[in-house]
């Protein structure tokens, strides 16, 4: 892990926009207002827009996101998001290249039945998977129900890149259901805090068991009640957890806490782990269940919170 990422440099790599500030952004813009007919397209989303709008300009711009994404053509296109609050919105099954960027202090909102935003590629393999960019997704309290920040059902090869997720249940949700797999994603430079869970992997009893080549890098987790829960509440075991890089920091905070949990089997995997009790009584490091029978085929680098008495 690079020994530069501390906890408040992190928080602003993270928050660079989606905390706010977003000094220096270059924003796109098309001239003028015609629509384009190429096969990819560039749409913009705007807090001052309107749904009825055709989306191709700023000074055309759909209202919310989910607008623009369902005129995406065939072969793909860029969302550009300009600040300001808006719904939850889904990528299922993506026929082209989509890329999703949040200009500015961009947040959106999920609601207790829908994840802020959900990445769905059950009935399909994108050569190139979606990319989430410099949007942060704001729950309204993690004991406030079943939110969830981000998504990643069945989903391959997407990048999740400079969020945050803060205030819901799970932060970040890689589920295996019956259509699918998990697997090549990459989360990047991203924050996750006061959550009840930070990173979640999630196998339903039906799920294809493998969430294998995923890449998790330069991500903090702060203020969560788990950190990382590999298959802590699954009915059927993750397995395989297998050839997956994992860089993360994870800051005990709560009474309690506990900074990865494992109880899936784990191979092949590099995970660099930074283990660190800020505050809190009883933080727990690792809390490897019976139910983790590889855990030793993967390479650890961790370093354990606070003094031996409380990991």
């Amino acid at each position: 892990m690079d020994e530069n990422i501390t906890r408040d440099g992190l928080l602003r790599l993270a928050g660079l926009a989606a905390a706010g500030g977003a000094a220096g952004l270059a924003v796109p813009a098309i001239a003028g207002a015609q629509v384009p007919t190429e096969d990819y397209a560039s749409l913009y989303v705007s807090q001052d827009g309107r749904d009825s709008n055709h989306g191709h300009s700023w000074e055309n711009a759909k209202r919310e996101v989910q607008g623009a994404l369902d005129l995406v053509p065939s072969g793909g296109g860029v969302v550009y998001v300009g600040p300001g609050t808006y719904r939850p919105f889904s990528i299922t099954n993506p026929p082209g290249r989509i890329a999703v960027i949040g200009l500015g202090d961009v947040k959106v909102i999920p609601t207790g039945s829908q994840p802020g935003i959900t990445l769905d590629s059950s009935t399909s393999t994108p050569i190139v998977g979606p990319l989430i960019e410099n949007i942060h997704v704001n729950g309204n309290g993690a004991a406030a129900g079943s939110m969830i920040g981000i998504q990643l059902r069945n989903m391959k090869r997407a990048t999740v890149r400079r969020c945050r997720v803060s205030g819901c249940s799970v932060g970040i949700d890689y589920v295996n259901d019956a259509g699918g797999f998990t697997e090549r994603c990459s989360v990047e430079s991203t924050l996750v805090n006061n959550c009840s869970t930070g990173l979640r992997f999630h196998r339903t009893p039906t799920g294809h068991s493998s969430f294998s080549y995923n890449q998790i890098s330069n991500v903090g987790i702060d203020f969560c009640s788990i950190g990382i829960d590999i298959g802590g509440d699954s009915p059927a075991v993750p397995k395989l957890f297998g050839s997956a890089f994992v860089s993360t920091v994870v800051w005990g905070q709560t009474d309690g806490a506990i900074c990865a949990r494992v109880a899936g089997d784990i191979s092949g995997c590099f995970m660099h782990l930074n283990l660190e009790r800020l505050a809190g009584a009883g933080v727990i490091g690792y809390d490897v269940t019976g139910k983790a029978a590889n855990t030793l085929s993967a390479t650890v680098i961790s370093k354990s919170p606070g003094d031996p008495s409380s990991a």
